[in-house]
């Protein structure tokens, strides 16, 4: 390993950029080193050349990139919480890398002056993932009237095509303000653009081509109180790059942790909850699984592995052990995924078998997947197999398809077949356009290690966005005009509502921000309320929309969203959202998010085709506290809370032309649930660290729905269903 020379290389490195001049290294050729001041303003999109807001400073050796960032003029400071890994509000600054030629994916680094960080992938189908953790060194100094970000990102960061030492990588900068109202770029794109990966600009370099080790153990102790019990574990990764373009990555029990909290959902809907990975092993050397499609399709959801089946009556399970091995090629990359679950109540695990091959030709990619998977508990071994197309045909015009096809085998035997295609163009850079055609046949099923919102759909949309920057005579930046269309079926070519909203989208020059929208909805069928049984009917509904997000203002930042409508059989709705971000002390930030839902036709689902409906009244709130005392010391408190009170209204048969029955007066409920989490972290390195939790979650259901908001609440922190206190460390050897 050569950690040693490259702490060496950064201090010396950081120590010269302070004094404003790189310092000639010693070393076998002269390192490229080059400065950029000339950027572009692209948000808005007048693409004036700015040279006295922000430069950029670079050099490269065999070893990696060198980096400083000037910001002349910030923003002022934003009065709320940033953390890691986290997408950024207040102003920052990226750094996109594509570590090899004409590639549809690039890697994201970004700072905020806080000395804030994430990382992530960018993908030109799907734009930024920060599910994946890269391994680089960074460092923020503030002075009045500016701020300087200093860095090295090594290239083992990254796989390239070839082991030759002389590679070609792409690259762009840029800075971002609060609420990204306003970014400069070194190419008069950005990421929301069809041209960005195009942009780019390249740079050949030489690399070392040495191998690398990385073994983090770790060690977890639960201890929850409703029971008095212990759980010890003990489990770790290794990274392994052979050499730069073949890695060999191994976990044993890799570990959920409970130091990331999920957003608290109660989900009476046919739709999953989605929830993104956390798991170190599963956030490294993973982008090559990169295959997502409309309805949020994405071919290999890691969650799934070792999470909660929805094919079996089981919790999450642990995981063994997980091995991965990626071979980067010329002609592109091929990838080999396999795990292995624990026994869980004399049930079986679960074993996963995934495999990608992607080729690469100029602007364009090609590739096949294959996910195996074998639950023995139920007899059931699901095979998915996958083609998928990219092509960015011209620098304004991308254009994706795929297909895909699952294979059930064991004791409900089903094969089905999903396609689709996807299409982005760009017309003298004001006018976009976004058409989005999918077939989901009805017994598509991904779900064993894949995930998709909606399956037998048979769908087309259509976005246009017309933008306008040139507004010289009113208080405006940027001024975006929306309007979609959807239009859909399923395999039984039910008619299904069609979907048609207008938009806009205001920026003053002072930061703040407006939307206004209208969507309507046509008579149809609801197709996924009763989960396959009779399709009920669905009335015209309609609803409008508007937005406000304010400047960054002395006090904090705040947002306001109201929604009023009229949906599902016709009964009025509507829906506020407020937040609110601040600096309560020194250090310590606040938000506080309240939502509260109003329904005279909510509807659920009891069972085959009885449908009840409710008026419904849920009340949400969020509030959390980050105190980060030092660049290594970080405490968090965070409290979710929900509580929901339904009134009966009428029980319904739905009929097989969707028609609805009355039967019965339907029940009242009431329902809440908390979430409560104090953490303390202690940084070792970006990759490691020692945390300490406490948690509570608590869970309340009556029968009755004349009981306040307020005792709900009570009722659910009262009842502590979980009730943990949890220690973890992961070091690196």
């Amino acid at each position: 390993m050569r950690i040693g020379i490259i702490h060496l290389k950064k201090l010396f490195f950081t120590l010269s950029l302070i004094l404003a001049h790189f310092t000639n290294l010693v070393c076998a050729e002269e390192p490229l080193r080059s400065t950029i001041t000339k950027f572009y303003e692209v948000k808005p999109r007048t693409l004036s050349s700015v040279t006295n807001e922000f430069s950029f400073h670079y050099q490269v050796d065999e070893e990696g990139i060198y980096f400083s960032a000037h910001i002349l003029n910030p923003d002022n400071l934003a009065n709320r919480s940033e953390e890691n890994d986290r997408p950024f509000e207040n102003e920052h600054i990226r750094i996109y890398i594509a570590p090899n030629k004409n590639s549809v994916n690039a890697y994201v680094f970004a700072i905020n002056r806080q000395n804030v960080f994430y990382d992530g992938t960018y993908n030109a189908q799907t734009g930024e993932n920060l599910d994946w953790n890269g391994r680089w060194q960074h460092h923020v100094e503030n002075s009045l009237g500016r701020w300087t970000a200093i860095g090295f990102i090594p290239w083992n960061n990254f796989t390239f095509a070839t082991q030759t030492p002389r590679q070609e990588i792409q690259l762009l900068v840029s800075k971002h303000s609060n609420n990204n109202r306003r970014i400069l770029s070194s190419s008069s794109t950005h990421s929301g653009f069809t041209e960005f990966l195009s942009s780019f600009t390249t740079l050949n370099i030489l690399t070392s081509n040495n191998q690398n080790v990385e073994i983090f153990p770790y060690y977890s102790f639960n201890h929850t109180l409703e029971n008095d019990s212990n759980k010890h574990r003990v489990g770790g990764d290794l990274f392994w790059q052979r050499n730069q373009s073949e890695t060999i990555d191994l976990t044993i029990t890799p570990d959920f942790g409970q130091v990331e909290a999920n957003d608290l959902v109660i989900n009476f809907s046919a739709i999953e909850t989605f929830f993104s990975e956390q798991r170190p092993f599963f956030t490294r050397n993973q982008s090559n699984y990169d295959v997502s499609a409309p309805e949020n399709l994405i071919l290999v959801h890691t969650p799934r592995i070792g999470g909660q089946s929805n094919i079996e009556d089981v919790g999450a399970r642990d995981i063994n052990a997980a091995g991965r091995y990626t071979k980067a090629m010329k002609w592109g990359t091929m990838s080999l995924l396999g795990a292995s679950e624990n026994d869980e109540k004399m049930l079986q695990g679960r074993d996963f078998l995934l495999a990608r091959v992607k080729f690469n030709h100029e602007d364009s990619s090609f590739g096949l997947s294959s996910n195996l998977v074998e639950t023995p508990s139920i007899n059931r071994r699901s095979i998915v197999l996958g083609l998928d197309y990219f092509a960015q045909v011209s620098p304004t015009h991308s254009l994706s398809l795929g297909i895909i096809n699952s294979n059930i085998r064991g004791a409900n035997e089903s094969s089905d077949v999903g396609l689709w295609l996807e299409s982005n163009a760009e017309v003298n850079e004001t006018h976009i356009h976004s058409i989005s055609a999918f077939v989901y046949g009805e017994h598509l099923d991904i779900s064993d290690v894949g995930y998709v919102q909606r399956i037998n759909r048979k769908q087309f949309e259509y976005e246009y966005t017309y933008l306008v920057n040139d507004m010289n005579e009113i208080p405006l930046e940027e001024i975006a005009f929306n309007t979609e269309v959807e239009v859909k079926t399923n395999f039984k070519n039910e008619k299904l509502p069609l979907v048609w909203g207008l938009s806009t989208e205001m920026t003053t020059t002072k930061d703040d921000l407006f939307e206004f929208g209208i969507e309507l909805f046509t008579f149809g069928k609801d197709d996924t309320l009763t989960r396959g049984f009779n399709s009920t009917n669905i009335d015209m509904g309609w609803l409008l929309e508007g937005v406000y997000e304010s400047r960054e203002l002395p006090f904090g930042q705040i947002a306001l969203e109201a929604i009023y409508g009229s949906e599902n059989w016709s009964g009025r709705f509507s829906e506020l959202m407020m937040s609110f971000n601040t600096e309560i002390a020194t250090d310590i930030f606040g938000e506080f998010v309240f939502e509260k839902y109003h329904s005279q036709s909510w509807l659920k689902w009891e069972a085959e085709n009885q449908v009840n409906e409710y008026i419904l009244d849920e009340l949400t709130l969020d509030v959390r506290f980050d105190y980060k005392f030092s660049e290594k010391h970080e405490l968090r408190l965070r409290l979710e809370l929900i509580a929901g009170k339904a009134q009966g209204k009428q029980a319904y048969q739905i009929q097989t032309n969707g028609t609805r029955k009355e039967t019965e007066r339907t029940d009242d409920f009431s329902f809440s649930e908390a979430a409560f989490q104090f953490r303390y972290k202690y940084s070792l390195s970006q990759l490691t660290a020692v945390y300490l939790s406490y948690t509570f979650g608590g869970e309340f259901e009556n029968e009755k729905s004349t009981l306040s908001h307020r005792t709900l609440i009570s009722d659910a922190i009262s009842a502590k269903n979980e009730h943990n206190l949890f220690f973890k460390i992961r070091w690196e050897m």
